[in-house]
């Protein structure tokens, strides 16, 4: 969040969430990880597994979630972003506890709401992202592949139709440990940002 509060960055990965250590790369998960229409603003976020717990539902959710985020129960035309909460989970999008989201329909889902939002995608070598994703989230190659595959799928969509505008805009991980500030200052003109703040680009 920006000092005054206008720039919020909300970090989305493909898949999002965790699993169990040991379920983490199981099957019957992976090849069933569901795409969401939108991540929903923090305070407005619950995982599904927690809709349930007596401690959850005592914290209700922020009014600005119905009344300003549209997030609700109630028959409004608006959609949650994910599966509305009912009851004491009501202003809450509910969501499981992995899942991919669908950066076309996120982007589209926040400009319904006269948010200007712009995807910055993150952009690895394959294989390196893939050793990444093995080493730490799933060791077993065919799945860990296939969890890579949707969310490029995913990725290049989001390219297609917003890209040309300016909504979407790729970053290279690669280019910005060799090229470094020129590169990194580009990518804030590119983003309307006004800073030659530098974070260290040696590791």
């Amino acid at each position: 969040m920006s000092p005054n509060g206008d720039i919020e960055v909300t970090h989305l990965s493909l898949p999002w969430g965790s699993l169990n250590k040991n379920l983490n790369c199981d099957v019957k998960f992976s090849r069933n990880i569901e795409t969401v229409e939108a991540l929903v603003p923090e305070p407005c976020f619950r995982f599904e597994r927690e809709s349930l717990w007596r401690h959850r539902l005592e914290v209700k959710a922020p009014s600005a979630c119905r009344d300003e985020v549209h997030i609700s129960e109630a028959e409004n035309g608006w959609s949650c972003g994910a599966k509305c909460g009912q009851g004491s989970n009501d202003g809450y999008a509910l969501y499981p506890i992995r899942f991919l989201t669908n950066i076309t329909s996120h982007i589209e889902w926040n400009l319904a709401r006269s948010v200007d939002v712009t995807a910055v995608l993150s952009i690895r070598d394959q294989s390196i992202s893939l050793e990444g994703k093995k080493n730490a989230h799933c060791k077993q190659h065919q799945i860990a592949r296939a969890e890579q595959i949707r969310a490029s799928v995913i990725m290049q969509q989001a390219i297609r139709k917003y890209g040309p505008s300016g909504r979407v805009i790729v970053v290279s991980y690669e280019s910005l440990m060799m090229l470094k500030e020129p590169y990194l200052y580009r990518i804030y003109e590119s983003l309307g940002i006004d800073s030659k703040y530098s974070p260290d680009l040696t590791k």
